[in-house]
């Protein structure tokens, strides 16, 4: 759920990046060029998204919306550091095929590869 509205937030991003294209030049250019840029932009939308919540050291608004949180195997709150290479261990695990995100249903544990890299996982948040 999170992810799905946080996912939401970086789409009306680039719906809004679409409608300045589009108001600024009179159309939207067509055409698979013209599509990959859109998708690369929708991509790039949601990493910016994500990154920034790193730097602050945040939840992104899915994450707390689902009362969710990220600590350290320790049940501490993560580092910057740890927040940043949770998200680029992320783009690994979707790059991947998915297959760091279907990993959970074969570990002992029930965690990602970004999980495992990073040293952090999803609880509920208990405040």
């Amino acid at each position: 759920m999170a992810a799905m509205f946080d996912a939401g937030l970086a789409g009306a991003m680039t719906g809004l990046f679409l409608l300045t294209v589009r108001l600024t030049l009179g159309h939207l250019p067509a055409g698979n060029t013209a599509y990959a840029a859109y998708a690369a932009a929708a991509a790039a939308f949601f990493f910016l998204y994500k990154l920034l919540y790193c730097f602050y050291g945040q939840p992104t608004f899915g994450l707390q919306g689902a009362r969710l949180r990220v600590v350290t195997f320790e049940g501490a709150r993560p580092s910057r550091s740890q927040l940043k290479i949770r998200l680029f261990a992320g783009c690994i695990s979707v790059a991947g095929a998915g297959m760091g995100l279907l990993w959970p249903l074969a570990d002992q544990d029930k965690l990602s590869w970004h999980d495992h890299i990073s040293q952090t996982f999803l609880t509920c948040d208990s405040e």
